[in-house]
Order: C-alpha cells, then structure tokens, then sequence
C-alpha cells in the first residue's frame, strides 16, 4: 500500500483481518486513490461480499469532518437508484474511518480504459453507458437535488454483465477537500480534467 499518506494503522491492515467489532473480514485492496484505499471484504453478518473505503486517519481525528461525512451518507442512503453503489454504513473504530458498499465486481472506466490497446473508447462503446449515466444525473440533479461532485472514469463502474454503476456519490468531494485542508492549509481544486 503506497501513495495516500492514511495512516499507520490503515497501512498495517492485512488480508484475513477481522476489522470493527469483527464484523468484517479483510480480502484484498481493489482500489487505491490520494485519499482512500479500498478492500473487498466480507460482511460476516450479511453473509456478503462488501466494499471498505477506508479514509486517512485525519478524518478520525477531526469530529466536524466526522459529523459532515455521516450527514452526507445518511443522506445519500435515501437516495435509490439501480445505477448507484449503495452505501451502507460509515464504520469508525480507533483511528479508522471506513465507507462500507456494496462490492461492484467489474472494473472502472479508468481501468478498462486502460486495457484497451489504444487506450481510448469509440463513441458507439460509450453510448449506453453514457446514456444510462444521463439518466441518473437527470434523476439526481431534478429529483434529489443532488450533484456528484468528483464525476470521473475512475467513478464509473462497469459490472461483469456490463452494467454501468456510479460510486462515491456526493461523497468524495467532501473527502477530498477536508484532506487537502489538512495538508496544504486551503480547500481542494476539484479535479479539473474532468471539469464541462
């Protein structure tokens, strides 16, 4: 686990450790970002398979950061939509903070990108994905009066069956800025490559 400074105790999680209360056991990273590490885990009282987005450390420390974060999730749980990964818990246990999902096996748009030869989509390959993702900003912003706030590839997940599903939902702008506050002493620049 490199990159993202989160911690010495995120950094010392292991496959086949039990995590909050033992509810949880750890299987793999499946994701990394600046802000985030993600293992694939089992949920031993839902008997299923669950997503762990642990954050640094920093936002166990900070109960405002905290407090924002399980608003905004609550929020977020009452938010239904098949093309959006369902949060079901925010976990914190020590010094650690985790946003547990549902666990999407597939890829992001980023990877699959990525494992094409030319490394680039043709419009026809996006087209239903990207109409599927209309129709769930079109149902966010009208209905739920919600925006996404970090959308990017490496937030859209396409399924094994080829389903497209949208993760980190009005979430990780809030992560990300607190983070960057933390650290450098100023709000976070939003992610301007993915900017309209």
């Amino acid at each position: 686990m490199d990159g993202a400074n989160l911690g010495p105790t995120i950094r010392s999680l292991v496959e086949g450790q039990k995590v909050f209360a033992s509810r949880y056991t750890l299987m793999k990273i499946v994701g990394q970002s600046s802000s985030s590490v993600v293992w694939l885990a089992w949920d031993e009282k839902q008997d299923r398979d669950v997503a762990l987005k642990y954050l640094p450390e920093m936002v166990k420390e900070d109960a405002s950061a905290l407090a924002i974060l399980k608003r905004e999730v609550f929020k977020l749980q009452e938010l239904k939509n098949p093309l959006l990964v369902p949060i079901y818990a925010v976990e914190d246990e020590g010094k650690v903070v985790a946003i547990v999902t549902e666990y999407i096996e597939g890829g992001t748009l980023s990877d699959l990108r990525a494992q094409k030869s030319n490394h680039v989509y043709s419009p026809p390959e996006l087209a239903d994905w990207m109409q599927q993702l209309c129709q769930l900003l079109e149902f966010a912003h009208s209905d739920a009066q919600l925006a996404h706030g970090a959308l990017k590839p490496s937030n859209l997940i396409v399924s094994k069956k080829g389903a497209l599903r949208v993760s980190d939902f009005a979430v990780e702008r809030h992560i990300t800025a607190f983070t960057n506050r933390v650290r450098e002493g100023h709000s976070a620049a939003p992610s301007f490559t993915y900017l309209s």
